[in-house]
């Protein structure tokens, strides 16, 4: 049950005349969160363990609020599937409770009804409002790399809607499913390393990548696996049974 995570915000918040920040009253305030996969959706509740906001003639100006990421609900499943759902959830396929008990949304600026914040999840804070999208030009022989510069190089805003065609920004290998015919090999593996300022990492659809399912890989355990791939033994068997370019998941 692989749920795409997660676009929330519902807030109680003050309406003040001056400026001042005020903590929330969090019995009066509630988290509301939303989440989507291929067969349909979940939603339920998160509690708040602290908040705070910034007020300015009654406008919201900033805050900070931290979620206790154990007190998560689901509003929509009853019965033995509830226990499921949240055991998944908090699990290491999702948000690992039991080492990162909390998350934390802190707005960094709010231009009328537009507001952009920092989300921080498993300690690691999404910076930008935006998601690389690697495709095959960004690999290379043991490295993966995306500075923006390239005139191939791709990004796209990160929002609800995005969410289910990205993945979490942890280690993975990656192959080429396609290589030019000039290149020696047809194998082609980089190890992509988490850049700290995302949250989530997008690739695009002529790549293979090769992650742990719950938890995250090593880098030295990424590094030998791609090592093994771009072997010119690995690929003189490709070569045994497949003359193609093309570099399929299964085989």
């Amino acid at each position: 049950m692989k749920t795409k995570i997660i676009s929330f915000l519902a807030l109680g918040l003050l309406a003040i005349s001056s400026a001042f920040a005020a903590d929330v009253d969090l019995a009066k305030s509630s988290l509301v969160w939303h989440g989507s996969k291929v067969t349909g959706k979940h939603y339920g509740k998160i509690r708040m363990k602290s908040a705070k906001v910034e007020m300015d003639k009654g406008q919201l100006k900033g805050g900070e609020f931290v979620v206790d990421m154990n007190s998560i609900t689901v509003d929509d499943l009853s019965g033995e599937w509830v226990t499921k759902f949240l055991t998944h959830m908090k699990s290491k396929d999702f948000f690992t409770v039991e080492k990162y008990p909390t998350s934390k949304l802190k707005i960094k600026s709010v231009k009328g009804n537009k507001v952009t914040a920092d989300l921080t999840i498993k300690d690691k804070t999404n910076e930008s409002s935006s998601v690389p999208l690697f495709r095959p030009h960004n690999i290379h022989f043991m490295s993966a790399d995306w500075d923006g510069k390239h005139k191939k190089d791709v990004k796209f805003s990160l929002s609800p809607e995005s969410l289910s065609h990205l993945l979490p920004n942890k280690i993975y290998v990656l192959l080429k499913r396609f290589s030019s015919k000039d290149e020696k090999k047809r194998l082609v593996s980089g190890v992509y390393i988490p850049a700290k300022k995302y949250l989530y990492i997008g690739f695009g659809n002529k790549l293979n990548y090769i992650s742990r399912k719950d938890e995250e890989m090593e880098e030295v355990e990424a590094r030998g696996l791609s090592a093994i791939l771009n072997s010119s033994f690995m690929d003189n068997y490709f070569r045994c049974f497949s003359g193609n370019t093309q570099v399929n998941a299964t085989e």
